[in-house]
This record gives C-alpha cells, sequence and structure tokens, in this order.
C-alpha cells in the first residue's frame, strides 16, 4: 500500500477534487471583484452599504470601580423594587406550574426555586468588565 519511503510514492484511488492553491487564490480574487462590482453598482443606485456593528473599544464611561458599583446598586435596587411591586401576581402564576419531581425528595417547592432565581440569579447577570459581548 505505501512506498518504503512514506507517503510519498503512495498511489491514490482517485484524483483530488480540491482546487490547488493558485486555483483558490484565482476563485478569492474572483470573489473580491464580483463583491466590488456589486458594491459600485449599489453605490451608484444610491443604496446604502450595510452597517454591521462591533464591540465598543472604549474605556468604561464611570471614572473608578466604586462608581460602576454604586451604579450597579442602583440599578439592581430599581430591579428589585419593581420584582417586589409584581411579586404578588408572579408567586401567584408560578404556584400554577405542575412539579415534575418526586413528591417523597421535594425538600423546596418550584414556587420559591423560581422565586429564588428571579430574585437573585437573574438580575445579578454577568459583569460587564469579564464579557463585553454580553451587553
Amino acid at each position: 500500500m505505501f512506498a518504503a519511503g512514506g507517503w510519498e510514492g503512495a498511489k491514490m484511488s482517485k484524483p483530488s477534487r480540491r482546487a490547488g492553491r493558485e486555483e483558490i487564490k484565482e476563485q478569492r480574487r474572483q470573489k473580491k471583484q464580483a463583491e466590488k462590482e456589486l458594491r459600485e453598482k449599489q453605490q451608484a443606485e444610491g443604496l446604502k452599504p450595510k452597517v454591521c456593528a462591533s464591540i465598543s473599544n472604549s474605556k468604561s464611561k464611570y471614572e473608578d470601580v466604586e462608581e460602576e458599583c454604586d451604579a450597579r446598586m442602583d440599578a439592581a435596587t430599581e430591579q428589585f423594587r419593581l420584582l417586589r411591586a409584581r411579586l404578588p401576581v408572579l408567586l401567584k402564576r408560578l404556584s400554577k406550574i405542575k412539579d415534575p419531581r418526586s413528591p417523597k425528595k421535594i425538600k423546596h417547592t418550584v414556587t420559591v426555586l423560581m422565586d429564588f432565581y428571579f430574585s437573585d440569579v437573574l438580575p445579578a447577570g454577568s459583569h460587564r468588565r469579564d464579557d463585553p459581548s454580553d451587553v
């Protein structure tokens, strides 16, 4: 199957269908040329190019970490205030959800678990400095 020197002398059962390096370069050139012509045509017709949003590469608007923490605390407090106003209705709706777990093993009801999620986990979110793509 293999020649004594390794892969050099090995024969393939079928010729490769993959384009060679020069063919790939030519295809790229043709694609870029077609894109350029399309852009010019659209510009001549008065169409504006599609604007893609990119990740912000700017500094935080806060002067220091304490100011950012204060702003986050204010936002969390406001969210909690809004959640507290809607809590009775939310608990009533959550209590209608059937619990798929085994009744013998239940320590906390689904209502309590969902309440914990909505009040503690959801408002916390992720820290903006950790991953700017969340913004």
